[in-house]
């Protein structure tokens, strides 16, 4: 068996980097051949990743805005799904299944005839629930309707990692999913506290709240700020950290304007985009680690942090979060300060929590279970 791999843009960071490095892997240790098909990769991917080989554009030239609309990025996202269309009618030929992560990729298998899974993870930018206008409004219909088409006409199987994504696809395309839940790299035992990571950050014994992810909208920062502005009188020495890309655009604006405006700036750090190593130590000294989505977001995210030993909080939007309510793994909430709250109040029980949430993922997620179900899958697409 020979699969393509495909996600639009690696150099972008996020779970997917992790699912695509440790997918590839285990997909090697079973003698079954992987290539990676990307527009932008990460600069550790350049020259084969995991023992795959690597397709991508000598140069492209995007780099993401961190919007999910406007006529600028709607010409970024038919650049994407040119490119990916003819890399993939270059490549699909000679592989046995193609393998999709993240919207356009989805688009840009229109016309091909090998089997294709999608393995569907964050939606769309053409699902987005943004403003918009006149115009945008009826481009954004017809996308949906495109996009429907397009899925339920080439795309054979798709994957999904939980309740809440099979639930968006059932609605979305009039399909059932399989479920897949992603591996995690998991540890034997409960990792404790790295002080070593809070000291070159000067987070000193200060009360740390994390939010990891790119300054977007969708990621919802300007919540963990206000959370943090209603906070600060009650735990004086609370310090949020921002971890992901930060674009200079309209909203990175908005945020440091109310930084400035709240006389934040004591308790507010942006470190830019982190290696995995570095962002997993600061899941471990962090006292709290946030998900406040407007959408449903990355579903790997969230776990990693369990894996990191840091309590959680998720938005109810969030794709996991029926899991993580259902198996008590964390806090479900759109109320971030009131559970940032109790969490601070709750050291003991939070400890409790954090604990039984490392033993149930250590117990139901692993990289091997992972590649095997989508083995399997693969299987009963191809003639």
């Amino acid at each position: 068996m020979r699969v393509l791999i495909v996600h639009p843009h690696l150099s972008s960071g996020g779970g997917s980097i992790r699912v695509v490095k440790n997918f590839s892997r285990c997909l090697e240790k079973r003698g079954i051949e992987s290539s990676v098909m990307t527009l932008t990769p990460c600069g550790n991917l350049e020259g084969g990743y995991e023992g795959s080989d690597l397709y991508f554009p000598a140069s492209y030239g995007y780099r993401s805005s961190g919007r999910s609309s406007g006529l600028g990025e709607g010409l970024r996202l038919i650049k994407d799904i040119i490119s990916l269309s003819s890399m993939l009618k270059r490549y699909a030929e000679d592989y046995d299944v193609v393998n999709l992560y993240n919207f356009p990729s989805t688009w840009a298998a229109y016309g091909i005839t090998k089997p294709v899974v999608w393995m569907f993870n964050e939606p769309g930018d053409v699902r987005a629930n943004l403003r918009r206008s006149l115009l945008l409004r009826a481009v954004y219909g017809l996308g949906v309707s495109m996009d429907k088409y397009i899925i339920n006409k080439f795309i054979d199987t798709i994957c999904v990692g939980d309740d809440s994504n099979r639930d968006r696809v059932k609605r979305r395309y009039g399909r059932e999913p399989h479920i897949i839940p992603y591996g995690m790299d998991i540890g034997v035992s409960f990792p404790e506290k790295n002080n070593e990571i809070r000291d070159l950050y000067g987070l000193g014994s200060r009360f740390v709240v994390l939010h990891p992810g790119m300054i977007s909208p969708q990621k919802n920062q300007l919540e963990s700020l206000k959370a943090i502005e209603r906070l600060r009188k009650k735990i004086k020495d609370i310090v949020l950290v921002f971890t992901g890309i930060s674009p200079r655009g309209a909203y990175r604006k908005a945020i440091d304007a109310y930084v400035s405006e709240k006389g934040l700036e004591k308790h507010v750090i942006f470190t830019g985009h982190l290696r995995e190593d570095v962002s997993r130590q600061l899941y471990r000294t962090s006292d709290v680690t946030v998900f406040p989505e407007k959408t449903e977001g990355g579903w790997l995210y969230p776990f990693e942090v369990i894996t990191s030993g840091a309590p959680l909080v998720v938005s109810r939007a969030f794709a996991a979060s029926g899991l993580i309510a259902r198996e008590k793994l964390g806090l479900v909430t759109d109320d971030i300060s009131c559970a940032i709250e109790y969490i601070f109040l709750n050291p003991g029980k939070t400890r409790e929590t954090s604990e039984r949430a490392f033993a149930w993922v250590r117990k139901n997620f692993g990289w091997d279970n992972f590649t095997g179900q989508m083995v399997d899958v693969f299987n009963s697409v191809i003639p």
